[in-house]
């Protein structure tokens, strides 16, 4: 026996590890079996496609947004649950294994709403993206207002106004053009934020913008 299971041991006698989803019994990560069953179920039949947006290349992207993975997002996103985090990071960095991507960088959330959550999940999958997959990271956007959450907005167009120039390039042009970027958020449904967060990219001569994301809603 391992000396951190030696340890482990009688606090696990007391309290089992549980699935942070159901509470059932875990033997190892943050989910059990039947969670990962689930989310096997919601894994998307092609996670690399072309979107229908101009700034975009490709779009690589992990489960539907729905059921334990949609439980996932919420639980990193609004609770702070790290663990929960890391697995999306791990889950996500896979999808992207054997392409090639200069810079790793964020779509940033407004300066008030990461006040209010106390971190940013964007930077943080970023960052764990980053380490797995070896893409250096940088800090390259600034979201320049604030704008209501997209996920309240059901018409599309109201979603692209809703984004329309709200990030701008933080970091000289230089450091962008002929650069291949790879945007990170939590969860897209249009495609309006990822395309506008690209937008000063491709402006700044950005060779080509692509994003990852853990789940695609709608």
């Amino acid at each position: 026996m391992r000396l951190k299971d030696i340890l482990n041991a009688p606090i696990n006698l007391i309290a089992p590890p549980t699935c942070q989803i159901c509470g059932n019994r875990v033997e190892d990560g943050p989910i059990c079996e039947d969670c990962t069953l689930e989310l096997a179920r919601l894994k998307l039949p092609i996670c690399c496609y072309r979107p229908l947006i101009e700034n975009i290349e490709l779009i690589f992207a992990v489960y539907r947004f729905d059921s334990v993975a949609a439980d996932v997002v919420h639980l990193f996103k609004y609770s702070g649950n790290m663990a929960m985090g890391k697995f999306m990071a791990k889950m996500m960095a896979k999808e992207i294994d054997g392409h090639d991507f200069d810079i790793i960088t964020d779509v940033p959330l407004f300066v008030s709403r990461r006040r209010e959550r106390g971190f940013s999940q964007t930077e943080l999958l970023t960052r764990w993206i980053s380490e797995l997959a070896g893409i250096p990271e940088r800090k390259l956007l600034r979201r320049n207002r604030y704008t209501p959450p997209q996920a309240r907005l059901k018409d599309h167009s109201m979603r692209i106004e809703n984004v329309r120039d709200a990030f701008e390039l933080i970091v000289p042009a230089y450091e962008v053009d002929g650069r291949k970027i790879l945007l990170i958020d939590d969860v897209t449904t249009s495609g309006a934020t990822l395309n506008e967060a690209a937008r000063p990219l491709v402006d700044a001569g950005a060779e080509l913008v692509s994003a990852l994301v853990f789940a695609v809603a709608g």
